[in-house]
């Protein structure tokens, strides 16, 4: 949507390649500042109340801030304002939400080539690299707090010849420095002896330079409805008089004073302070069909101290914005801080007015006749007496009897709080008050993963923005990184090592990326609780899950595992330098071989000095006593698995490859860890096995037993039978008891008197006696059996006097189920 502007007969605005002199370019600034004089001052509004000077308001008519006094002596006595700001909380909340998780940037090659490869494999390493030693992540949440509070935030990312590391060389008779160290001792030593002082110049490498820039020095092209749509911007710096002279040789006034925006109130002067420092603004014009080359210009007031064409080596602004409330078809965003400014305000006046009515209620007004209360001053002394006048039949003074307060005014209040947190997105479980029963790591995290979707927009142009910044900053290494730089990097477990690289390792196709929603908040406890899970479930084992595991309050902890990792890398370098590994194990190696002793197990030694010389090779890779053997496994693997392992020269390969089977043999050879399970009651084995198999089964599932174990009578440690019978087995060591018995024979006659008394009549004497006929011969059946359970019960008692336990057993007992 374009609008006609015909205010004050402006003269139409030069297109960017007609800005040819200083004073084109100051026009250009002008109109973009007259452009959103109103943004400016919504944003002077948004920090006023964010730092808590919330009664300050925008004067259209003198179009500039001002604020209501505040301070007793400048207002009325009796009016109360306060401030209650639940702004700066929200946006800090807000905030910790935004750069909770670190988001998941990676580098990938865009070809199948081993440059390629290798290329993507460095610029991976370098992006974590510059997330640390630029300190990314504080210029992370000052970016975002800018977005947070004025709706757009900005990184400017620019190449600094003056950073990085420095170097001092010796100038030569021509006045350029003498890179050749042995030439410039000679020279020194020449300069020193005709008594003439050497003279040395610093030089420095140059490095990227990223800096968070206040989106009050950001003037974007006002043709553009999209960031990515820009064609140009024009950022302002503002630096010393003495700068500007060192840098450009230009003698420039100040003409700025250095203070908040807040404070800078438009078209207002200040009297007090005296302008101390020079608004230096730099144009990028982007490669364009009215400018091919581009341009990068840079002019003081009207004075350009600095004009050539476009300098970067990737065709886009050096600038990253970081986003705030979009707003459909411009550029600039809205804010959150600006959607709260409305209830912060009500809130205020609210609290302010129940301040002054419990101030009415303390110390109410007074009615009183004209004159009845002349020289009297009322105050709040307890017990005080005052005297009045009476005029006529006016009556006494009198205090004025107010109401109370309506309830619907602190409903109102608590109201207003809920909103300001529904605005910044605050609610129960995000702040750590999970819903009552709910005490699950896994339960609190998805709830509070349902609580921030909101942010998610906002969190995927976060990401693509540092998609933005990682392109530029690697476009930048490809072509300034021409000298041999130190490269840290930093292992998943803590570890961290240098590694040389020169300009030739980044030079392939590399494209970066950022995985989806990986900046999303998470909970440490939902974190944890899903590594753990795959840990119970066998994906990763435990000594792998500590580096994914939040555990940087146990140092001690952190320190063991990541002392297994350092070691790992130590080899790893040892092995990529052709050095030993285990020196002890070569220097047997070589008494072995010095004192003509066998070396395997085929009893010859070795003669052959070629063949000597590899077998003393070959067990200086042996893997050390002490190391984590599996911890040398995942290290060297990962390594033999990746492209820079096939680029290297053959003998250096064979090296690793020896030394991992060497690794994985001996991790072979050594015992197998039981894993401690919590004893099960219910153990039972139902086999028809003998005690050998049985044993030999149990073994094999890491339950050491022998045959001799499995002999032994097995536990009762099952019963299922009824409790209202008696026992119904005698098997074990659980023989029938005389009670048993005794139980098993008043049944026996219970079931026969039933069945007489259910026959309806009396026994004839045939039945009679078959029935008593069938109770003798179930007593002696019972009697049988009683014998053969004493028998079996003593033999079983003089195997236990006589039986020993072996030391460190586990007994294991099984039961049956009857």
């Amino acid at each position: 949507m374009a609008v006609q502007n015909a205010q004050y007969g402006a003269s139409p605005v030069k297109g960017i390649s007609q800005l040819k002199t200083g004073a084109d370019l100051k026009e250009r600034v002008e109109a973009l500042k007259r452009g959103r004089q109103f943004l400016d001052a919504q944003w002077k509004m948004n920090l006023a109340f964010y730092k808590g000077r919330q009664y300050v308001y925008y004067n259209r008519s003198a179009r500039r801030l001002e604020q209501l006094p505040v301070e007793d002596g400048e207002k009325p006595r009796y009016r109360v304002r306060i401030v209650n700001n639940q702004i700066a909380p929200g946006a800090q909340s807000l905030l910790a939400k935004f750069t909770k998780t670190k988001p998941v940037i990676n580098a990938t090659p865009t070809g199948g080539s081993d440059a390629d490869h290798k290329a993507a494999s460095i610029a991976d390493k370098l992006l974590e690299h510059w997330w640390t030693d630029f300190n990314m992540d504080d210029k992370l949440s000052e970016a975002l707090l800018w977005s947070i509070v004025a709706g757009q935030g900005y990184w400017k990312i620019t190449w600094d010849q003056e950073a990085g590391s420095s170097m001092r060389f010796l100038l030569g008779p021509n006045g350029q420095p003498i890179t050749d160290t042995s030439l410039a001792d000679l020279f020194r030593a020449e300069l020193n002896n005709v008594g003439v002082t050497p003279q040395e110049q610093v030089v420095y490498l140059g490095d990227i330079k990223v800096e968070a820039i206040s989106p009050f020095d950001v003037f974007l092209d006002d043709t553009a409805k999209t960031f990515d749509e820009c064609k140009y911007a024009i950022c302002v710096h503002y630096m010393t008089p003495e700068d500007i002279k060192k840098k450009w040789n230009y003698e420039a006034k100040p003409d700025s004073v250095g203070v908040q925006q807040d404070t800078l109130l438009p078209y207002a002067t200040f009297k007090n302070q005296e302008p101390n420092v020079s608004a230096v603004y730099v144009g990028y014009f982007l490669p364009q069909p009215t400018i091919p080359n581009g341009r990068y210009v840079v002019w003081i007031d009207e004075k350009i101290v600095e004009d050539t064409a476009w300098p970067y080596p990737i065709d886009k602004l050096p600038l990253v914005k970081f986003p705030g409330v979009r707003i459909p078809g411009s550029i600039y965003d809205s804010s959150v801080v600006e959607q709260a400014i409305p209830i912060q305000k009500d809130l205020n006046k609210t609290l302010s007015q129940i301040i002054e009515y419990k101030n009415l209620t303390l110390k109410p007004r007074v009615w009183a006749p004209v004159g009845s209360l002349a020289g009297v001053r009322i105050t709040s002394e307890p017990g005080a007496v005052y005297e009045y006048n009476m005029i006529g039949d006016r009556g006494k003074p009198e205090v004025e009897q107010l109401p109370s307060m309506p309830p619907y005014v602190f409903d109102h209040l608590n109201q207003m709080r809920d909103d300001l947190k529904d605005v910044f997105g605050i609610v129960d479980i995000t702040e750590g008050t999970p819903p009552p029963n709910v005490e699950a790591g896994i339960a609190i995290d998805l709830l509070q993963e349902m609580a921030t979707d909101r942010l998610a927009p906002t969190i995927v142009l976060i990401e693509r923005s540092l998609v933005r910044a990682g392109e530029i900053m690697l476009s930048y290494a490809q072509k300034y990184y021409q000298e041999p730089r130190i490269l840290k990097i930093h292992g998943p477990g803590g570890h961290a090592k240098a590694k040389r690289f020169n300009q030739a390792d980044l030079q392939g196709g590399v494209s970066v990326s950022v995985e989806t929603g990986s900046a999303l908040p998470r909970t440490r406890a939902g974190r944890q609780a899903r590594i753990l899970d795959y840990v119970d479930r066998g994906v990763i084992r435990p000594d792998q899950a500590y580096k994914y595991l939040d555990i940087a309050d146990l140092e001690g902890l952190s320190g063991q595992f990541q002392a297994d990792e350092d070691l790992a890398y130590r080899e790893h370098d040892k092995l990529l330098a052709g050095d030993p590994i285990n020196v002890m194990a070569m220097q047997q190696a070589m008494a072995k071989i010095e004192s003509g002793d066998p070396v395997d197990e085929s009893g010859e030694a070795i003669t052959d000095p070629e063949i000597a010389q590899q077998y003393i090779d070959s067990e200086s890779l042996r893997p050390l006593p002490y190391e984590n053997l599996q911890v040398s496994l995942d290290v060297h693997g990962n390594f033999l698995k990746s492209q820079e392992f096939e680029i290297l020269p053959p003998e250096v390969q064979f090296r690793f490859i020896t030394h991992y089977e060497m690794t994985s043999e001996a991790l072979g050879k050594l015992p197998k860890q039981m894993e401690f399970k919590p004893v099960t009651p219910t153990l039972q084995i139902k086999s028809t096995a003998g005690p050998t198999a049985t044993a030999e089964i149990l073994n094999q599932a890491g339950i050491q037993v022998t045959p001799e174990d499995m002999q032994e009578p097995p536990l009762e440690t099952w019963v299922s039978d009824k409790i209202d019978e008696p026992d119904q087995d005698e098997a074990g060591n659980d023989p029938l008891t005389p009670l048993d018995m005794q139980l098993k024979q008043l049944d026996i006659e219970a079931k026969l008197a039933d069945a007489r008394e259910r026959s309806g009549r009396k026994p004839v004497d045939e039945m009679g006696q078959a029935i008593e006929t069938a109770e003798k011969a179930e007593m002696a059946r019972l009697n049988v059996r009683k014998a053969e359970a004493d028998a079996v019960l003593a033999e079983k008692k003089a195997r236990q006097s006589d039986f020993k336990p072996k030391p460190n057993k586990n007994t294991t007992g099984g039961s049956r189920k009857r």
